[in-house]
């Protein structure tokens, strides 16, 4: 009820609580370690009784201990000149594993002959199996003989069903015609009628869509966007790649200021930029005032085979020293 329990106040129960400044509860004394208790170091160590006791039952032995065996040997064993087998050696190679192997051998040849029940020896042999060999089954030395139209297992009474009838199933031609939906939509107006040029689905190849930078794609990206190297870049870079430059970059059009400071680090002879530029830029058909590097380096190289063809022609002009 609302007098017990009133809403948003806890049950008054008519108990007088005292409660110490220290709180409820008994003080459970100085706080030991969880260490201390689990893996204590302030107990005495095992006597050696102990130690022999625990080496006997629980096969206890400290680190490096050596494992005593208590043998019993005789008084030969502790000439320095001792060896073990040596007492043999007089005789034939192998004629000790020989005799180990063969102890039960009269002569080393023959089996010693033990007179037994021919009844209990049957059943021996008929009920333990050989070694490598299969159980006796008990049913002759070749089973019972089935007849030609024998089967195996009991015929079942409950139902006049065959395997075979369950396989194939007692179902009609008509029944076993696919479905007409099936592959293709028979309500009208959502029919796949198309024209051939047409391709369901999304391609293999996503050249449809624009594929990240190489070098912002991720690892676990499995599309293939269709600009993966083929087997020949693989086996031929190009000449740059290692500097991560490919070819591509030499083919942008850049602008006169762009070129400008890319021509500034070229080794070698002073290079007339302004007169490159004009050259390279006649090379394209619009008016767009922009380069790529390729057609200023052609343009050099042109420029280069030039110089040298004219130094050839006036050394050729010289006459010659006899």
């Amino acid at each position: 009820s609302t007098n017990r329990e009133p809403l948003g106040k806890p049950c008054t129960r008519g108990h007088e609580v005292k409660m110490a400044p220290e709180g409820f509860g008994q003080a459970s004394g100085r706080p030991i370690d969880a260490k201390e208790l689990i893996f204590p170091t302030n107990l005495p160590r095992d006597s050696e009784e102990h130690r022999t006791m625990y080496r006997r039952t629980h096969n206890t032995l400290l680190p490096g201990e050596r494992h005593g065996r208590n043998y019993r040997l005789p008084a030969c064993v502790k000439d320095e000149r001792f060896r073990y087998g040596a007492g043999a050696a007089s005789a034939a190679e192998g004629a000790g594993m020989r005799s180990a192997l063969s102890m039960d051998l009269e002569d080393g040849t023959v089996k010693k002959t033990k007179i037994v029940i021919k009844v209990c020896e049957d059943f021996r042999n008929i009920r333990i199996p050989k070694v490598a060999k299969k159980a006796n089954a008990m049913q002759g030395s070749e089973g019972p003989p089935p007849g030609p139209d024998h089967r195996y297992g009991i015929k079942s009474d409950m139902s006049s069903y065959t395997v075979g009838s369950c396989i194939k199933g007692y179902y009609n031609l008509e029944d076993q015609l696919p479905d007409q939906d099936l592959g293709r939509c028979c309500k009208p107006g959502r029919r796949n009628v198309t024209n051939e040029t047409r391709a369901f689905g999304v391609p293999s190849v996503r050249s449809d869509i624009a594929a990240p930078p190489p070098g912002r794609r991720s690892i676990a990206d499995s599309m293939s966007y269709g600009d993966e190297p083929s087997a020949a870049v693989i086996l031929n870079p190009q000449r740059f790649a290692d500097k991560g430059i490919p070819d591509s970059d030499f083919l942008i059009r850049r602008t006169k200021e762009d070129l400008a400071e890319l021509m500034k680090n070229v080794p070698g002879q002073q290079v007339d930029f302004e007169a490159l530029w004009e050259e390279a830029l006649s090379l394209f058909d619009d008016d767009l005032p922009r380069v790529s590097l390729d057609a200023i380096l052609f343009v050099q190289s042109r420029h280069i085979e030039q110089n040298v063809s004219k130094q050839l022609r006036s050394v050729r002009s010289l006459p010659s020293l006899r």
